[in-house]
């Protein structure tokens, strides 16, 4: 399976709009995407849950500002969350002109965690692979040593 996509993803979603969820059987392949310039955003911490809506975004979902490594956990129900999302876009918009932010739906949601405690919290876990293909590894010859 080729996985040069977006950020390594076999089904990257399309620049500058809107790519659907994408499963094949149970498993979701690519989660719903939006790409959505910054300078469009929000007006105001205040106006992001109804913009959010407008657009047919997720209550919750994860954003990537562009010039930013990591994305930033978005509940547009939550005042302090929208607060920090309008300025990392206004940040965006000023520092990269043009550029898209990617807006992602968050899965699985908070009512649809598994793991529990005896409380009955519930609490999300990742399980990350990383598959090394030991036909394609380079030689020891091949490897340069540096000095030290």
């Amino acid at each position: 399976m080729d996985v040069g996509g977006e950020g390594g993803y076999p089904f990257p979603a399309p620049a500058g709009g809107h790519g659907p969820r994408i499963t094949i059987g149970r498993t979701v392949w690519r989660r719903e995407t939006w790409h959505l310039t910054p300078t469009l955003g929000p007006a105001c911490s205040e106006a992001a849950a109804g913009w959010a809506r407008d657009l047919g975004l997720p209550r919750r979902c994860f954003v990537l500002p562009p010039g930013e490594l990591k994305p930033i956990y978005v509940d547009f129900n939550s005042p302090v969350l929208t607060r920090i999302l309008c300025r990392q876009l206004r940040r965006a918009a000023a520092s990269f002109p043009g550029r898209p932010a990617r807006f992602t739906e968050m899965l699985t949601g908070p009512d649809d965690c598994w793991l529990a405690d005896q409380d009955g919290r519930r609490y999300t876990s990742e399980l990350r692979l990383i598959a090394v293909d030991l036909q394609r590894r380079p030689s020891a010859e091949a490897m340069v040593r540096l000095p030290g």
